[in-house]
């Protein structure tokens, strides 16, 4: 691994370093002034959108809960076709339907089962070279499933002892980055220890039998994650050991992967995101340093002080202390962030309560500001099924049933 960053690094600073400097002033002529784009110096962009600029409003086309006959149980997945129809993982059916615009059932694939084509505890889809790939992550398995009326079902069996710790083995998360044409797919797997900090996370190209063809990069939790936090040293046998305690409305951690298995990390406090290639390269970074979260509400400050309270006398209790690693009365910026199906990158920005509109600034592959998204809020829109104009989401029920939904983007005029 370090082999390649090297030699990528050497044929970066000899051949492409000045062609990037002059594309950089390029770009800084190109840019409309309304985006406020700026290219700082080193290979970062740091792009400030002006919540001016282009506004796309998501309208409700429509909204179902059930595929056909069939309501749905648990949404765990949606990945959008080149046709605006999309696919969609029922977690508690075991199975995958093919939703039209229309909102009526198109095609159905897998059924809960160890058989062929048939799917054990799902947790995950994605679509990729004409084929439907669904990771079961307690199965440890990838089951690839034919999105059109040609091919059969085939299944990925990831072999995860090596990378197991002794009595805690290894499990396998995320949906799979489908790479080499449909030849392999990246899975994104954590090594579990005893204690807890000592967690490792992997990103492994498994080829289709099942074998690992190589480790690649990938981010580990950063310790600004823990910002807004609170530690409790509680003293053991082998000394004083540190227990950080999130704390609601904290800061959040992101790592999401784009279709070439590139992928961008936020975390902490701030609208700071880097984006890197598959191979860990930073290829930009995204920085909004005057996004601010909104304040938090008298009574979610009050759940603030009532847990920092319990903490308090926990440690007490057990003859231990407290420290404050950041309390703050805001919530972070940055809610989520997602690549869709056009790897735009999907920046989703915190919403005050009572907020009616949820809004995301979305980013071209090159990280160059494309739009504001504004849709309803309580439309989650993290599954990434989003293509062109258009969108797919999930909304909760009043009884806490799913429902499905799809949204058209218009230019807002005015």
């Amino acid at each position: 691994m370090a082999r390649t960053e090297t030699f990528a690094d050497a044929v970066f600073l000899l051949f492409l370093g000045p062609l990037v400097q002059r594309l950089k002033k390029l770009v800084r002529w190109l840019v409309p002034p309304c985006f406020g784009a700026m290219l700082a110096a080193g290979d970062a962009l740091h792009a400030e959108m002006d919540v001016g600029a282009q506004t796309r409003v998501g309208e409700v086309v429509l909204e179902t809960d059930a595929a056909g006959a069939e309501p749905f149980g648990r949404i765990g997945g949606m990945a959008i076709a080149a046709d605006e129809r999309v696919w969609v993982l029922d977690r508690q059916a075991s199975t995958v339907y093919l939703i039209d615009t229309a909102g009526d059932l198109a095609a159905t694939r897998g059924r809960e089962g160890d058989g062929p084509g048939e799917l054990r505890g799902p947790s995950s889809l994605t679509l990729a070279a004409d084929r439907l790939w669904v990771m079961s992550s307690n199965a440890r398995r990838i089951d690839v499933l034919p999105a059109g009326d040609v091919g059969a079902p085939a299944r990925v069996r990831l072999r995860l002892a090596e990378y197991s710790a002794p009595g805690r083995p290894a499990t396998a998360y995320t949906r799979p980055i489908v790479l080499r044409g449909g030849r392999s797919a990246l899975v994104t797997v954590r090594r579990h220890y005893r204690d807890y900090r000592r967690n490792v996370i992997l990103a492994l190209e498994y080829d289709l039998a099942g074998s690992v063809l190589r480790e690649l990069a990938h981010p580990q939790v950063p310790d600004r994650y823990r910002d807004y936090g609170i530690v409790l040293h509680l003293p053991t046998s082998r000394g004083t050991m540190p227990l950080p305690q999130g704390m609601p409305f904290g800061a959040k951690y992101w790592v999401v992967r784009n279709s070439r298995g590139g992928w961008a990390a936020a975390s902490g406090t701030e609208y700071d995101i880097s984006v890197h290639s598959i191979d860990g390269l930073q290829t930009h970074r995204i920085v909004r340093s005057e996004v601010e979260g909104p304040p938090l509400t008298a009574e979610e400050r009050r759940e603030r002080d009532d847990k920092f309270a319990f903490h308090r006398r926990w440690a007490e209790s057990s003859g231990g202390t407290i420290s404050i690693e950041g309390v703050s009365d805001s919530w972070p910026p940055v809610e989520w962030i997602v690549f869709d199906a056009e790897d735009r990158l999907w920046v989703a920005l915190t919403p005050a309560t009572g907020d009616e509109w949820a809004e995301a600034d979305v980013y071209s592959p090159d990280g160059i500001p494309a739009f504001r998204a504004r849709w309803p809020a309580g439309i989650d829109l993290r599954h990434g099924a989003m293509r062109g104009a258009v969108g797919w989401g999930v909304r909760q029920g009043a009884m806490d049933e799913d429902w499905l939904v799809f949204l058209r983007f218009r230019v807002e005029e005015g």
